[in-house]
């Protein structure tokens, strides 16, 4: 349930702030990571944690459960947002050095 409040959070802060997204981003990959550990660190008994939300007693109200399977995609998810920031600062880095390159080219 935090994990989504974070990220709103994180989103209006860089709509704010554009200068900074990057670093936002970076910082939230941090936090996400933080919470998964703390996931793992919970589900390492072997069983799955649930939590039951709005005050109803259990089997009534909305649960939220998390398990292996979870945490599983989870890690997974964390991993591709990984490395689509790889593949995007690698992208913005070598066409920035192309521009210059080309630049460089266009002065006698």
């Amino acid at each position: 349930m935090l994990l989504p409040l974070v990220h709103f959070g994180f989103a209006a802060l860089s709509l704010a702030w554009g200068r900074v997204t990057r670093e936002l981003i970076l910082l939230s990959l941090v936090f996400d990571a933080v919470l998964v550990g703390l996931l793992s660190a919970g589900l390492s008994q072997g069983k799955p944690l649930v939590i039951v939300l709005g005050g109803w007693e259990k089997g009534i109200g909305i649960e939220l459960a998390a398990d292996r399977f979870s945490l599983g995609l989870t890690i997974l998810a964390l991993a591709l947002v990984f490395v689509m920031l790889l593949v995007e600062r690698y992208h913005t880095t070598d066409s920035q050095r192309i521009e210059h390159e080309i630049e460089g080219e266009r002065i006698p």
